[in-house]
Formats: structure tokens, sequence, C-alpha cells
């Protein structure tokens, strides 16, 4: 690189930009730095760290195990009310993609709506061909619909036509290896030093002088519109460093600043052409950043593309890998290959299901071999083999030409290294970096990063860990968090959310942000309106307290919870639930089932819910319109933990416990720290845009505990009069459906 820059910008290049990098050192302000050295020294990993990660992986390795194909009745029950597994299912095979997978669709033999179960886009599952005991394979959930998973396994599944298909939840063992090969790579120190790869002299002015608190703003500066002082900081400091941390508490336009630095990057970075990475912990991220990557233009500044698979008929498949690869100018051969390989296929398959069915007609065919061993069969099979080695041909080259052309690669942590085997980014970005382990951020970031920049919000949940003993051991704790505690690197906190109105915003913001985070949903007269679309929804329960338009609302009652296996639900309260969605359907004409979202800490509560809303009841024809009745299908249901990163107008959140009588005052706290977890309950209070309903016992939610956060915000409800108390008459008013009566 130094050399390629000598000659390109004469000898004397190097001189004067390791002179203007002194400079900055000495002119940024405090909160921004400009480090110097290797990411591996940014991100200290020594042996013995390593030789940790690795126990605590393999912890993890085994605990992720266990959910895998049930052996016994009983753990295949638990696993099915738990919605990790659905049984009894049929498929359809729909072919393989441009990917190379095999996509099945699978459904209830009945054609009954498949509910209760946790599987979204992007989940792993092991589908089992013939409940515990039939052939097994891999796959990832493309599309999740009320009545079919839309499912690319990895391998073909010659057996799924059978009528007890399995889908079990899992985590696939190659996640695994890729994360100690990330943890050995470190271990080897490859990174590249910093002073061959620092950004260019533009960016680097331009960084140094909006990194302050009062920009110095010169002609010809990128201008931003409709971007706040934090997030053009938040810009300038992850263009101008190598490595840099940007926190964003909700609502507060992360995806925003991720996008416009990348932009930014492409401009004005030494690696204008070369590509960066964005990657995240999940796929969500591929369907949220669609809107800013400049698509209203003639001529977009990036070119971007998904690695994930989203449903064809979602906004991101503009921009997936299989979408791009259709428009190449090799598709046409590949298609007629394709159609070539379908026929072979459909021919060997009925070859194979004449020479297993032992038809009569084909045993009574004299002096002919079964048509498995025939010399038929045979040259069938390896008409359709070379085909197939034709189409990964055609597939492998559409897929490079593809990736080499794109700006800017999205994927998750774990695809970064199994579908980019071959390519190195030079910018790596890791979106909610808050909630993935340590050792899989280093995936990516061992594709030869040297400009690293992670965003997320450690106020918020953090890692999924499964391993007790792998928690213990710190695998729970991020990158991000970790970094953010070295005075090394640099780190921002955008610091105005756009999401919920003044009222909701303001606990959060004095409880998990030291009340320094400002609303940006205020009218900007001044006048302290906030904007009309974040005006609170009208309901008949807020009116018994004698407020037609409250922001928040605390429904009181006593019911208590039954536990099913290791969860728990609450009969009375998920009707209860379904009641106040049919009231907001009701009383607010312009609030659309899109617009609802119910939450609760339990899956079993979750189940219980979705049960709920698919019945149709004669009280919902007593209230609603047909039209409004079929609202209720589209109120997202969801855990708490499954929400984070999502919004809507309004959230009902169920916590579902009680004072449950028989349980000893140990096994209490527990329950009420679950559900007050303070990162927990950040997600839950700030998913919300207009109106937050919290449902459940006033005296389990306000005891004291370990973490008093819920006890607080309790304390504030009341103070604000939010609470209306359901004693029984009015609980059984509300159950039987008669509160307009």
């Amino acid at each position: 690189m130094a050399a390629q820059l000598a000659e390109i910008f004469g000898h004397d290049f190097l001189d004067s930009l390791r002179s203007l990098q002194e400079k900055i050192n000495r002119a940024c302000s405090s909160d921004v730095i400009v480090p110097t050295g290797t990411i591996a020294s940014l991100i200290p990993l020594k042996d013995t760290v390593i030789g940790s990660f690795q126990r605590l992986i393999e912890e993890e390795r085994k605990a992720t195990r266990k959910p895998f194909v049930p052996s016994t009745k009983n753990q295949l029950e638990t696993l099915i009310n738990e919605g990790r597994c659905i049984t009894d299912l049929s498929s359809k095979y729909c072919g393989r993609d441009l990917l190379g997978h095999y996509i099945f669709h699978f459904f209830h033999q009945r054609r009954r709506p498949l509910r209760g179960h946790r599987f979204t886009n992007g989940s792993h599952v092991i589908v089992s061909g013939d409940q515990a005991d039939g052939e097994t394979r891999r796959g990832t959930v493309v599309a999740s619909y009320p009545h079919f998973l839309r499912v690319a396994l990895w391998w073909d599944l010659k057996n799924l036509a059978a009528p007890n298909t399995m889908i079990v939840s899992g985590s696939p063992p190659v996640v695994f290896d890729q994360m100690e090969d990330a943890l050995e790579f470190a271990m080897n120190d490859v990174s590249t030093d910093l002073e061959d790869n620092m950004p260019a002299e533009g960016i680097q002015g331009w960084a140094s002088r909006y990194s302050r608190l009062d920009p110095a703003v010169k002609v010809g500066d990128p201008e931003f519109r409709d971007l706040n002082l934090s997030q053009i900081r938040s810009i300038s400091m992850a263009c101008g460093n190598s490595v840099s941390l940007i926190q964003g508490p909700p609502g507060t336009g992360k995806t925003r600043v991720v996008v416009e630095t990348l932009k930014l990057l492409k401009v004005w970075s030494l690696w204008f052409f070369q590509r960066q990475m964005l990657t995240e912990n999940s796929t969500l991220l591929s369907l949220n950043v669609g809107p800013f990557w400049g698509e209203a233009s003639n001529t977009p500044l990036l070119k971007p593309v998904y690695l994930a698979s989203p449903d064809p008929a979602s906004a991101g498949y503009k921009h997936s890998l299989e979408n791009q690869m259709k428009i190449h100018s090799l598709y046409g051969g590949y298609y007629h290959l394709h159609k070539q390989e379908e026929l072979c296929r459909r021919r060997v398959a009925e070859m194979r299901k004449l020479r297993y069915s032992g038809s009569l007609i084909f045993k009574s065919l004299s002096n002919q071999e079964p048509s498995s061993t025939s010399p038929e069969f045979a040259s069938w099979k390896e008409r359709a083999k070379a085909l197939n080695e034709q189409m990964d041909a055609l597939r492998g080259k559409m897929r490079r030409d593809v990736l080499e052309q794109a700006d800017v690669i999205c994927t998750t942590c774990f695809s970064a290294s199994k579908l980019l085997p071959d390519f190195n980014f030079p910018i790596v970005i890791i979106d909610e970096a808050s909630a993935c382990t340590e050792p899989a951020s280093l995936i990516p970031i061992m594709k030869g990063c040297s400009h690293l920049v992670l965003v997320g919000d450690h106020k918020q949940l953090g890692p999924i860990v499964n391993s007790s003993e792998a928690r213990r051991g710190g695998l729970g704790v991020s990158l991000f968090e970790r970094l953010l505690g070295l005075e090394s690197v640099p780190h921002i906190t955008l610091d105005t959310q756009y999401r919920m109105h003044p009222a909701l915003s303001q606990f959060p913001s004095s409880e998990f942000y030291h009340g320094l985070l400002k609303d940006g949903t205020i009218d900007h007269n001044g006048n302290g309106e906030t904007f009309s679309h974040l005006s609170a929804p009208i309901s008949t329960f807020s009116e018994r307290i004698g407020d037609d338009y409250l922001h928040s609302l605390f429904l009181y009652h006593r019911s208590p919870a039954t536990r099913v296996n290791s969860s728990w639900n609450n009969d009375h309260e998920a009707t209860l639930v379904l009641r106040v969605v049919e009231d907001l359907l009701l009383r607010n004409y312009n609030l659309s089932g899109h617009d609802i979202g119910i939450i609760s800490p339990y899956k079993a509560q979750i189940s219980l819910l979705e049960d709920k809303f698919a019945q149709q009841p004669a009280t919902k024809s007593a209230v609603l319109s047909p039209e409004r009745i079929n609202e209720l299908r589209n109120v997202a249901i969801r855990t708490v933990d499954g929400f984070q990163g999502q919004e809507k107008d309004v959230i009902i959140y169920s916590t579902t416990r009680s004072h449950e009588s028989g349980l000893s005052p140990l096994r209490q706290n527990r329950a009420i720290s679950f559900i007050a977890d303070k990162r927990r309950l950040n997600v839950a209070l700030t998913r919300a845009k207009r109106g937050f309903v919290l449902l459940g016992d006033s005296d389990f939610l306000s005891q004291h505990h370990d973490s008093p956060a819920l006890a607080r915000y309790m304390r504030s409800l009341y103070e604000k009069r939010c609470v209306l108390k359901l004693d029984d008459a009015l609980m059984d008013q509300v159950l039987s459906g008669n509160l307009y009566c």
C-alpha cells in the first residue's frame, strides 16, 4: 500500500501524511481520538484470553447441541411448548436457489396455521424427515408465513415428503468452528499497520474539524440533510479513526449514521475502489437500511448486496445476491441448465420411486434390472451430475462478479466467513455489535480489516449465551462493551431520539441514559408541541381513569399465572390483551394491526396469545366490523428479546407473572429479576411511538429486588395517575367482552 501511494502521490506523501497524523492528534477534541498502531493492539487478545474463549465456545457448543432433535417424548413436548419445534409437517420442494440451497415449504398436513413457534427469518433449524429416527438436514428459515415456513436447506433431503416431518431450532456447529478459526487468526496477529492504511488527508481534515462541538465549516464540505450534531460528529469520528464505537440508544437514527458513513468513506477514502462490509448479528439489518442507500436518485451513491436470502416479496430482495445474480448476463444460460437439471431430477426420482415402491408392473417385466441399477438410471444420474457441475461453475462466476462490483456487502458475522472465503474487507462496520459475542465479532474483523466501526447500545440486550458456564466466563460481554472501557478507543453517543413521544421517552432517558437523551419529536417551531402523528391513542380503559389521551397505561390485575414446562402463561391476561387490542382498533380508525405490537418475557405466553388472536370468538364480531377483525392477524406478537430493533405505534406488554401461591420468596425474586432486568426493561419501554400499555400485578412488579428500575417505573406510573385497577367485577366484565355495556 505504501509503495503504491508513493508512486501515485509522490515520495514525500507518506512523510506529510505522518506529519498530518501528529497534528490531528493534537487538534482533535478529547472525546475523539485518532489512535495509532494496529487493529490487534486495540483488540488485545493474549494467548491466555484466546484459550479462555476457546473453552467458553466449547461450553456453548455443548449447551446449544442439546435442543437438537429430541430423543424422548418428554423432550419433544418440552421443545414444542417452548416454540422450538413443529411436528407433523408436510413439505413441497420448490427447487434450488441461486446460492445453491434446496428450498422447501413446510406446512401442517391439514393446512392449519403454524402457531406458537419461534422461527423467524434467519432462524437456524434442523429438519428431520421421520421424527427422531429419520434423516436430518440443517438449514435456515427464509420466510415465515402464517400457514407455512420457507426453508433453505444446505443439502437435499430425499424423505421430506413424509407427512411426519419435524423442524427443530438450533445453531449449526459450523458457527462455533468459525469463531474458533477467528480466534486462531487473531492469535497470529495478521492485522495491517495503520500507518499504511490511514484515511485520506481530505477526510482526516474534515473529520478533525467536525469532531468538535462547534465544527469549523468550510466551502466544499459534505452536506448532511436532517442530521443532528451528534450524528454528524459520529460520522466524522467513524471516518477519521481506524477503530471507533457509536452508541445508538433507541430511535436515535444509528442506521442512517451507518449508511452516511459508508457513503462518505466511498467518496473520500483511499479505499475508493475497495469493498466495505456491513455486518450484523441477525438478518434484520438488510431490511432496514434500504431507504437510505440513495435509491431515489438516478445514480445511487452506494451499490449494496445482501448475502442473506430474504423473502422475494420483501423490500430488501432488490439488493439481495440472489436477485442481482438473476440480472447477470450469464443467468439465461444458467436458467436453461437449471430446467434440464430439473427434468433429469424428476426422471431419476420417478425411476427410484418405481424401484422402491415394488410396482407390480415393474415386477412383471422379465429379464430387466431394477431401475436404480439399470444403465438408463445410471445415465440419467450422470447427466444430472454433469448439469449440476456446469450450474455450480456458472453460479460461482455470477456470484463473484456481483460481489466484486458491489460497494458494500451486507451480511451477518457468520455468513462473512462461510459465503466470502476469498474476499478481504479493509473497512468493516458491525451494527448491533453490543448483541454479538466477541469471538463472533472477530469473524468479519479477521478478513483484512484495517478500519473498524462498532455500532450498538450496551444498555439494551446483550449477546444470547445458552451455557451458564460460558456466561460466567464472560462470553456474554460483547467486544463493543469491552472496548468501551478502553480510553484509547474513541466513542460517541447519539443523543436525540426520533421515535417516542416525550411522555414515553422521559423515563428511559433518565433511568438508562442519565437524562441525556433529547427528544427530536418536538415541533421545530419551538412551541414545545409534539408531532401530531405521535398523539396518544384513544382508549376506553384510559377513559375509565378520567383521561381520554394517555400515552402510558397500566392495567393492574391479580390473575394467577400457570407454569408450562420451563415457561409461564396467564390465560386471563392474554384475554385482557385481546380486549385492549379490540378496543384500540374500535376507537382509533387510523390505527391498523400493523401498528400494534404485543410483547412478553415468556414464550408460553406468546404461544397462548397467538392462539387467542387466531381464534374468532363471537365477541369480536359484536365489537368490530369484519374489516377490523381482519386487522387482528397483522398484530406482531413476540418476546421482548425478539422485538429489539423494532418499533410500533402502540406496544402492549404482558408481564404474565403474579404472586403465585406456593412459591418461595427466593423463587419470586428470581421471577421478578428476569422481568426487571434493566436491559430487557429498556427494550420493552422503548419500542412504542405513541402508546404503551402495561399489564400485570402491581404488588409483584413493585417489590424490591436486585434491579430496582422496574419498581421506579411502577412508581412513576402511579405518580402520573396512569393506573387502572381491575377488580373482580370489572375484570369479569372485560373478559366477557361487555366493556361497552
